[in-house]
């Protein structure tokens, strides 16, 4: 477990698109490289830019913002972005021990949040989703 959980999928389905978009691994290797980023990294990248700009980043994007200030840091120059990928409000448990206060959770997510969680289990097959998917 780590403070970024959608790193911890064994089997990740964005890497698979990048699969399909890039079925030979020696191109996929051209144009992307992988970082490794962790959880004490995240944690002050969290508190250093909550300090000193009053950003406050989940986990995922304080990954993404630490990776681009390493590239930056060694003198990589160019156009670079760090997409901010969720709300820090769904990581309270985290994020407000770091920056000592809380965070404000604005109204769409609050209403999200609020709602019941619902799963059903299906068979692992098209016609399964695709049935329930009409069922409704």
């Amino acid at each position: 477990m780590t403070l970024a959980n959608a790193m911890d999928v064994g089997s990740s389905s964005n890497f698979e698109r990048l699969r399909w978009l890039y079925p030979d691994p020696a191109a996929l290797r051209r144009e992307f490289r992988a970082f490794s980023v962790g959880d004490d990294d995240i944690r002050a990248t969290i508190r250093h830019h909550h300090e000193r700009f009053g950003d406050i980043f989940c986990p995922h994007t304080a990954t993404a913002v630490h990776v681009l200030e390493r590239l930056r840091a060694t003198g990589q120059d160019g156009d670079w972005a760090a997409i901010a990928t969720a709300h820090p409000a769904k990581f309270d448990s985290v994020i407000e021990p770091l920056i000592g206060r809380q965070v404000e959770v604005p109204d769409a997510l609050a209403a999200l949040l609020a709602r019941p969680a619902h799963a059903e289990s299906l068979a692992p097959d098209y016609s399964a989703l695709r049935g329930r998917l009409l069922a409704d």
